[in-house]
């Protein structure tokens, strides 16, 4: 693993902050359920007719209203810190791991949790073996997730610390000779307002060596589209690919249409020396091929290129 250059000890979650072990069940269950008090309903009259007014035209001119109290969700206490959030749209993060809540749309919340969008840690001892490889997160298996992906991860060895705009996750692999830090840090920056705002993290792996052998420590962050609306359908005619590389970073734009709001997602990487665009990622299709992406690194350690693809496809790595 590369030191990141900073000059203090910044892998270390602070004292303060909340504070979760990756098991943690929440005792009391919130339900968002409105029920004004008799007193009231003839003061919020006003307001209803003007909202019913709002609702009915946003549904006949098949528009999801920003406001929607109608078909109210309730909160699920899963939620840790979001990445971004200062103005142009969130990421929503759950303390376990897993990707869970998006809002791109200015006041539209999608409240799934999307299996494909993972970081998966491997790890290789001196012989170039693999003795441990998982998804890193302990939020239950879905059921639609990649059937070859694995959750081998004991959430009572691992801790979130959450305080905005970072979040710290640590993950105790002592019986495989390694502790990993993750830091995830969302962009809000003093005196800019308009980077500050973008829905978009930076997010740093350390590996700590426990052992007294050598270990490979390589991770793995897979990303494919946001199936939104109501029916949650995949719309790959939507969908396009495009790889690109700069001075200081290369990756993959993957471009698709949020309630016909253009949108693209990016992961990008440090570039090494004489790096191209075409390494370190590989296209999938997490229907067809995810247990390629979970044998290629189990065996390897690194992607490379799926034989069996080309561009577009619909996930990227």
């Amino acid at each position: 693993m590369e030191a990141t250059g900073e000059q203090f000890d910044s892998d270390k979650p602070p004292i303060i902050g909340l504070k979760l072990k990756l098991n943690h069940e929440f005792p009391l269950l919130s339900k968002q359920i409105i029920k004004p008090k008799p007193s009231q309903i003839f003061e919020l009259m006003p307001l209803s007719a003007r909202y019913l007014k709002y609702y009915i035209g946003r549904k006949m001119n098949k528009k999801r209203p920003i406001m929607d109290f109608v078909n109210l969700i309730s909160a699920q206490r899963m939620y840790g810190c979001p990445i971004g959030g200062i103005g142009g749209g969130t990421i929503g993060r759950g303390f376990k791991g897993e990707f869970c809540r998006f809002q791109l749309i200015p006041g539209i919340y999608e409240y799934i949790t999307v299996p494909e969008c993972q970081f998966i840690v491997n790890i290789q001892n001196e012989k170039n073996e693999t003795i441990f490889q998982s998804v890193l997160s302990t939020y239950d298996k879905p059921k639609k997730s990649p059937v070859a992906w694995e959750w081998n991860v004991n959430p009572e060895d691992c801790e979130y610390t959450a305080l905005y705009p970072r979040a710290w996750t640590t993950y105790d692999f002592s019986l495989y000779g390694v502790k990993l830090t993750c830091r995830q840090i969302s962009p809000v920056i003093p005196h800019n307002y308009k980077d500050s705002s973008l829905p978009c993290a930076v997010f740093i792996f350390t590996a700590e060596n426990l052992s007294k052998e050598h270990r490979n420590v390589s991770i793995t962050f897979t990303w494919t589209e946001i199936r939104t609306g109501s029916n949650k359908k995949k719309v790959s005619d939507k969908l396009d690919l495009e790889r690109y590389s700069e001075e200081h970073t290369s990756g993959v734009n993957l471009e698709q249409i949020i309630e016909n709001t253009p949108c693209t997602f990016t992961i990008a990487k440090k570039k090494h020396e004489n790096e191209t665009i075409h390494d370190s990622y590989c296209l999938w299709n997490a229907s067809k091929t995810s247990a390629y992406v979970w044998d290629c690194l189990k065996k390897h350690g690194k992607l490379s290129p799926d034989p069996s693809l080309t561009p577009p496809s619909t996930e990227i790595a």
